[in-house]
């Protein structure tokens, strides 16, 4: 019997850290409210959700361990907009796969760099284009 509960737990702790979800993929909709939520201009929110479903497909509880940049263990991209806790170490202990709590990350850094994406590889070589909808 013990066997059958540790293969439960390492099944539910595989799947979270691989991005599993349970609440499921948001949408562009719900991604531009966020934004909104935050602040965000309407033409920015709508970049701003075309980036986080560059970034994370809209899964909340994306993690990206960003191994190819020698991050060290728990400082990888985390959330929605895969708030990269190793250049935002401002962010660490806060709950970055809450969607509120990264959307809030996402706008403090936006507007630390002067209203600017730049922070967001998937702003720079420009993935997030694809995935505007307005």
């Amino acid at each position: 019997m013990d066997i059958i509960i540790y293969v439960i737990i390492i099944f539910i702790v595989a799947f979270f850290f691989f991005g599993g979800t349970l609440k499921g993929k948001l949408s562009y909709q719900q991604l531009v409210d966020l934004a909104k939520n935050d602040g965000f201009t309407y033409a920015d929110a709508n970049i701003d959700a075309a980036i986080a479903l560059a970034e994370s497909k809209g899964n909340p509880l994306a993690y990206n361990p960003e191994i190819n940049a020698n991050t060290p263990p728990f400082l990888g991209s985390y959330g929605l907009w895969q708030i990269y806790l190793k250049a935002h170490p401002e962010f660490a202990g806060q709950n970055l796969y809450d969607q509120q709590t990264n959307a809030n990350a996402a706008f403090d850094i936006y507007t630390k760099r002067g209203n600017s994406f730049k922070d967001w590889s998937t702003y720079n070589n420009g993935d997030y284009q694809s995935y505007i909808q307005f």
